[in-house]
């Protein structure tokens, strides 16, 4: 056991965290007839918690900053991964 494999392993839930996410906004735009694709999604939610750091960052707790950047680096890494596996690269 190496540390890379340690890390890939975090990276590989991260990323599967971002995947749920947009998937369920992704369901939520399909119930109203509406099919977005999954990197738009995860674009526009990233630039959306960007914003939101940036407009409400220094009026709301750490706990809510910490929770913002957790999905912020969650929906990165799904980006990261759907990005890869176009490029024929599998992690």
């Amino acid at each position: 056991m190496d540390p890379l494999s340690g890390l890939m392993q975090i990276y590989t839930g991260l990323a599967q965290v971002g995947n749920a996410v947009a998937y369920l906004i992704q369901w939520g735009f399909a119930l109203v007839g509406i099919q977005v694709p999954d990197w738009v999604i995860k674009v526009a939610f990233i630039l959306v918690l960007i914003l939101t750091l940036w407009k409400i960052g220094s009026t709301v707790g750490k706990v809510v900053l910490v929770i913002i950047a957790l999905l912020l680096i969650t929906q990165g890494a799904g980006l990261l991964s759907n990005v890869l596996a176009s490029m024929g690269i599998h992690l």
